[in-house]
């Protein structure tokens, strides 16, 4: 998670700057990284021989198979995500 979010930040981001914080929570692993760019992410079916573009749809299946949850903040410089850490929040 922390190589694909911290990837596309360099990638895409416009400071030469970037941030990342990991916290935990009673009942979460967090995850945010700040890149300073507000363009929009989109997620795209690069192709079978394409060597790039695969970054947010390996989050969103690993989120998604934690039951976890992805995002941008509200100002869109930073994308998060959340796993859950105890097994009772974990959908069945």
């Amino acid at each position: 998670m922390v190589s694909e979010l911290m990837t596309n930040a360099f990638a895409h981001g416009v400071s030469p700057y970037v941030r990342l914080r990991i916290w935990l929570t009673d009942d979460y692993l967090w995850l945010e990284v700040w890149a300073g760019s507000s363009a929009s992410l989109q997620q795209h079916d690069p192709g079978g021989y394409a060597t790039g573009g695969r970054g947010l749809g390996i989050v969103d299946w690993v989120v998604g198979e934690c039951c976890g949850a992805w995002g941008r903040t509200e100002d869109k410089k930073a994308t998060w995500c959340q796993i859950p850490v105890r097994p009772e929040l974990v959908a069945a």
